[in-house]
């Protein structure tokens, strides 16, 4: 989890190649930290995201970390569309919007 609290790409690869496997609670860090090179390191770990990583990624305010999420499967809902909204970004808005139809 280090290595996605601190948002260093670097030593969350440098983590995972040693043989550390990550908890669920890393998949939200990294959804938070909006930096999508993190969260798909996370995601190709197997981990599966789900309602309150979605949150974090809509939080995030980054387009990419939230599609990437948003490809899973998993659905946004009323919490999550509100997390997009106080990101301030409208791209986030529009993804999740397309995601609730």
């Amino acid at each position: 989890r280090a290595g996605a609290r601190r948002g260093n790409p670097e030593v969350l690869r440098m983590l995972l190649d040693t043989g550390v496997k990550p908890h669920q609670d890393t998949l939200w860090t990294g959804a938070r930290s909006g930096i999508p090179e993190m969260l798909r390191m996370l995601l190709d770990t197997g981990l599966k995201p789900d309602q309150n990583t979605l949150w974090a990624g809509a939080r995030s305010g980054n387009p990419e970390t939230l599609r990437m999420l948003l490809d899973t499967g998993v659905k946004p809902d009323r919490d999550t569309l509100r997390a997009g909204a106080r990101s301030g970004n409208p791209e986030v808005m529009r993804l999740l919007e397309e995601a609730m139809k």
